[in-house]
């Protein structure tokens, strides 16, 4: 019976971990993304024409990425470190009208 118990509390400690990687990685690559796609939309126009402007920015995209990547394989081994268990779980609430 423990061993069952024990089975069952360590996939649902790995699939609450598994879950909260997934929306930190989530959220980590949106605010890349939406830094990079704000860049773009603002200097479109010189990007377009000034090929020392675009040489540039892509290095800079290129380390934006390199770094939120870097952050995501740390989030993971710092995950690792701990046991996390997601709460589930329902709220019921009563509506009086008066």
């Amino acid at each position: 019976m423990f061993k069952k118990d024990a089975m069952k509390s360590s996939t649902i400690f790995e699939a609450s971990k598994q879950s909260l990687y997934n929306s930190c990685k989530k959220n980590i690559q949106t605010t890349m993304i939406g830094a990079l796609d704000a860049i773009e939309k603002e200097l479109k126009e010189e990007l377009e024409t000034n090929i020392n402007l675009q040489n540039k920015y892509d290095e800079i995209r290129q380390k934006i990425l390199d770094n939120g990547n870097r952050q995501l394989r740390l989030l993971d081994i710092e995950l690792n470190k701990y046991q996390i268990e997601k709460k589930v779980g329902f709220v019921s609430l009563n509506i009086t009208r008066g």
